[in-house]
């Protein structure tokens, strides 16, 4: 068996995602585009693997933009031998990988390629001197993206909001099995801390709508901890008032603080799915969500939460001001996120492969206990899953 992965430069949701799937399938082989800070290992442990950086290491992740233009070349060069099945982890080019006859192509989809099909809210991240023509790449990647599909015989995608992009993009049905969360990590504590301000924990770029947080926030007359790094940073700090913080990158051990502290977790974004929303609930800490996206699938609203329609400034800050904490149950805050536990994950994925591949033998079900964790690198944005907000642009 093969488990292809775009890349692992850092240790973010989808990773988290891949190193359960590589627990499910124990795969003789792992692939994956570029590596960075030995977080390969982490995802993939002592399993062979074939990676490829192009000459861009050790700071990959600086370059990464670079690399969009030949990714699709490089995975199309890939050669996966005889496997009889092959996993994808998918949220960019990685189902270019040739189809090696007889074998069978399972994808889980965190989101279809979103510089193909949601180029404008990439823009930003595309080198400037191909700004100009990325309109007319956007357009041949979402051809070649349809096509490539055509490779999978079965997709697994995060969410149900996923999935609709997935029937929508490439006329595919697909099983959602939510991504798990490591609700043994992320717990209430024993001494409850005092819940006085509002956090936000994301990567700092423009489609997480911190700016949207901020404003409310100060409209509200709140505190409020922002929580994590990114190109934004400089921006965000600019139009923040004294009523807000930013810590910069955190490991698990501050989030966990954090997450403790909230009163709410802030999320003025549209998640594709959000592992963030959960692990705070596994905290027992309520959540500010969406309506749209993969939070309204997360956060019960009036239970664990509470959803707020669109990015309107007026209507966040009337949120803030009103949220009172006290309302939302710690323990059933946590009884949802263990709904998301990595066991429940393993056991719907297993599902999922017996359904699609019966013949294929998986490793049995129990697992030998861990000597020692893996290391987690540190959160520059979060834990959080890799996501953005969605314009549909099927049609451009």
């Amino acid at each position: 068996m093969a488990l292809c992965h775009e890349w692992t430069i850092q240790y973010a949701g989808s990773e988290r995602v891949t190193a359960e799937i590589a627990k499910v399938i124990d795969p003789d082989s792992c692939y994956t585009a570029a590596v960075e800070g030995g977080t390969e290992r982490i995802v993939f442990g002592d399993r062979r693997i074939e990676t490829w950086s192009f000459g861009l290491r050790p700071r990959v992740r600086d370059n990464w933009p670079k690399l969009l233009p030949v990714l699709p070349l490089a995975w199309r060069g890939v050669d996966l031998g005889g496997h009889r099945l092959v996993v994808t982890s998918s949220h960019s080019c990685v189902n270019a990988v040739p189809a090696s006859p007889g074998s069978i192509r399972l994808s889980y989809s965190h989101t279809p390629m979103r510089y193909a099909w949601c180029w404008r809210e990439e823009l930003r991240r595309v080198p400037r001197a191909l700004q100009p023509a990325w309109p007319a790449v956007a357009a041949a990647l979402r051809r070649a993206d349809r096509g490539w599909s055509e490779r999978v015989d079965a997709f697994a995608c995060n969410s149900a909001f996923v999935a609709e992009r997935i029937a929508r993009f490439y006329g595919r049905e697909a099983t959602v099995v939510p991504p798990p969360v490591d609700v043994d990590a992320f717990t209430p504590g024993d001494d409850p801390s005092p819940r006085d301000v509002f956090v936000v924990v994301g990567r700092l770029v423009s489609y997480k709508r911190v700016d949207v947080a901020i404003r409310a926030a100060a409209r509200a007359g709140v505190d409020l901890v922002v929580v994590g790094d990114g190109i934004e940073r400089s921006r965000l700090e600019a139009m923040a008032g004294p009523n807000v913080r930013f810590t910069g990158a955190v490991d698990q051990e501050a989030l966990l603080g954090w997450y403790r502290r909230a009163r709410a977790l802030v999320i003025p974004g549209v998640e594709d799915f959000g592992i963030g929303p959960l692990e705070a609930q596994a905290c027992g800490t309520p959540v500010l969500a969406r309506t749209e996206g993969g939070t309204s699938e997360t956060v019960l609203d009036g239970t664990t939460g509470r959803l707020v329609a669109g990015e309107d400034v007026e209507a966040w800050a009337d949120a803030l001001a009103s949220f009172d904490s006290a309302r939302y149950a710690p323990a059933a805050c946590r009884d949802n996120a263990l709904r998301f536990s990595p066991d429940r994950f393993r056991s719907r994925f297993r599902a999922f492969v017996r359904q699609h591949a019966p013949d294929v033998e998986l490793p049995a079900e129990a697992e030998p206990a861990e000597a020692e964790p893996a290391p987690v690198p540190p959160i520059s944005g979060g834990a959080g899953y890799e996501d953005r907000s969605i314009r549909n642009d099927a049609s451009l």
